[in-house]
């Protein structure tokens, strides 16, 4: 059965034809990293920028990065929201902002043609470089992010999530929640707003991800106008490092819930870490494959004790986060809990089976083509390739990389990251079981 793994492992990668996008990067004439694919398939191009204005640029003014990029889409200045949003909707494309502890983004989908595009791009140009910081948009995005954090106080599982990372991290920017809390929020003034943005939306935090039926020529053209949009500024400062746990801790948090949230792990890797792909692999296999993992197997199929197992990995500029999670019933808690500690005490001993390596390598080989099935999916990549400073060989070496490694080197990064004296374990729910 190992061999025949194998085989289908060797065959698949060995015998691919579906082709990766190809990356085109150079420089704007501002000195802004572009990177840039041409899809001629359907006549549409979407453009992401983004910029390292993440929550971990919030310093003392927690959730003010979230904040600032909310109100990106809250007008220009030649524009109030209701006029935006308008002349947006005449132009049929969409503009769209997210951010994360690393990165705030501004996104565009548009037609290609010129009569559209143009309106369009107008308008995400001046999104970034003309925003509209009026006080009563301000007020009224502030009282949305502090509705949106009542909400999250509700929930256990946001509960559990935050209280994770604020002990992982310690003082560390990445602590914080991205959202702040309600009373950070409701201290953040104007002027607050106004010196976030000119500090971290500038071209030295830029970088641009142009995706689309459009030429070259016409990526360069649109990539100079935006980074010509913001002024040059100075680059944000590299975070600082993350100092790991000494010593496994565990932290309940008393929530009146039926279901126990629990969240077992430590810090992960940066996207360019040489154990990024073996704990890619290794996660895929222990809890990230949905309901053939193995985290899923023994705490839920075979035992019944939780309605979710999985684990999850995620890297960042600095240390990211590898994390197992169950959601399971108060009276088995004790149960899955002990089942959860055995599973990760002994995939970190002795690593994973061969047949659950190869089973989850022929997954993601698989499955990574559907990752790119679309403009967006494409522009969300890219633009990851081009932040985290990535070769553009990365789309086209994924598979190839996943293929690679060895299970030596998956049972090594476990062993590393699921270290049993250096767990963080954060329960979120009741103390004692709940009545009828």
């Amino acid at each position: 059965m190992i061999c025949l793994f194998r085989l289908m492992l060797i065959f698949f990668v060995s015998g691919i034809v579906w082709a990766t996008p190809e990356i085109d990067s150079w420089r704007s004439e501002h000195g802004v990293p572009v990177y840039f694919v041409n899809l001629p398939e359907i006549e549409m191009i979407d453009i992401e920028l983004t910029f390292d204005a993440g929550s971990a640029r919030d310093g003392q003014l927690i959730g003010i990065s979230n904040l600032v990029n909310q109100m990106l889409l809250e007008g220009t200045t030649e524009l109030d929201v209701e006029a935006f949003n308008r002349q947006l909707g005449l132009t049929g494309a969409s503009i769209s902002v997210g951010s994360s502890k690393d990165t705030a983004s501004v996104s565009m989908r548009s037609l290609v043609d010129p009569e559209k595009l143009r309106p369009a791009f107008n308008l995400l140009r001046d999104v970034i470089g003309s925003p509209r910081f009026d006080s009563i948009a301000i007020e009224r995005t502030k009282a949305r992010v502090v509705v949106e954090l009542q909400y999250r106080a509700q929930s256990p599982a946001s509960r559990a999530s935050d209280r994770f990372a604020s002990l992982l991290y310690g003082s560390h920017p990445y602590a914080s929640r991205p959202l702040g809390d309600e009373t950070s929020v409701r201290n953040i003034r104007e002027r607050d707003i106004v010196r976030q943005y000119e500090t971290y939306y500038v071209r030295q935090n830029m970088v641009i991800a142009i995706v689309g039926n459009v030429a070259r020529e016409v990526a360069e053209e649109l990539a100079n106008e935006l980074s010509n949009a913001v002024p040059l500024g100075v680059k944000a400062k590299t975070l600082p490092f993350v100092e790991k746990q000494t010593q496994a801790t565990l932290e309940r948090v008393d929530f009146p819930s039926i279901q126990s949230h629990v969240r077992i792990g430590g810090l992960g890797v940066e996207r360019a870490h040489p154990d990024y792909f073996p704990l890619v692999v290794g996660n895929h296999a222990l809890g990230g494959n949905g309901l053939v993992s193995l985290l899923f197997k023994r705490i839920r199929e075979e035992r019944g004790l939780a309605y979710s197992a999985y684990s999850y990995l995620v890297p960042m500029a600095t240390s990211g986060t590898f994390v197992a999670v169950i959601q399971t019933d108060r009276f088995q808690e004790e149960k899955a809990l002990q089942v959860m500690r055995d599973t990760l005490e002994s995939v970190a001993k002795k690593g994973l089976s061969e047949e659950n390596i190869a089973a989850a390598k022929s997954n993601l080989i698989n499955g990574f083509p559907l990752k790119l099935d679309t403009n967006a999916e494409i522009v969300n990549y890219i633009s990851m390739i081009g932040f985290y400073g990535l070769p553009t060989s990365y789309l086209e070496t994924f598979q190839e990389r996943i293929a690679a490694v060895t299970s030596e080197q998956i049972r090594g990064a476990l062993s590393q990251y699921l270290k049993k004296d250096r767990l963080l374990s954060v329960i979120v729910g009741p103390e004692v079981p709940v009545s009828d």
